[in-house]
């Protein structure tokens, strides 16, 4: 009983690691595989692990079909509106992008990614901010205490508001 926890565990992280199902594998739908990788902007190299997963099952992946719905897929996943939707997500750019359209996706994607940012800072200094606020509740307080803490409030509100005009100018974009 002892062996086999750790071999059932070992198999259900090696299956979460597999790109496709058994099912995906056999049915075969290339054309709509690479379709969903491309609008996901997955690298090219995501063939090889779907190659792989169906390897186990005997399959192999049609590249043919599978290039045709990435390339098409591709096409949704490159506009400038999706562009500053995933660098607002924070997401990373893999280059995958048609180079008649990359320059156009990265302007969208870099502005999108400076929102990002700017939200973690935003986070970060709220998160700062409400730390300060919280310890100046503390009754135990020295003068000198209490005025160093309302210093470092008064500061954190001026970053914050930097910090949300900055976020303000990039909406309008």
């Amino acid at each position: 009983m002892k062996t086999i926890a750790p071999l059932s565990l070992a198999l259900i992280i090696l299956s979460g690691c597999a790109t496709l199902t058994e099912e995906d594998c056999f049915e075969g739908d290339w054309y709509g595989i690479g379709y969903r990788d491309g609008t996901n902007g997955y690298a090219l190299d995501r063939i090889d692990s779907h190659n792989e997963a169906c390897a186990e099952f005997g399959q192999r992946v049609n590249r043919i079909d599978y290039m045709e719905g990435r390339d098409e897929g591709l096409l949704e996943y490159c506009t400038p509106e999706n562009a500053r939707r995933v660098g607002e997500q924070g997401q990373s750019y893999g280059g995958v992008c048609p180079p008649e359209m990359e320059g156009d996706f990265l302007r969208n994607y870099d502005l999108g990614y400076r929102y990002y940012e700017l939200k973690v800072d935003r986070d970060r200094i709220q998160r700062d901010l409400y730390a300060v606020q919280d310890d100046l509740d503390d009754d135990d307080l020295t003068r000198e205490e209490r005025d160093r803490l309302r210093s470092e409030e008064r500061s954190l509100q001026r970053e914050l508001r930097t910090v949300e005009r900055a976020m303000d100018a990039l909406r309008i974009y």
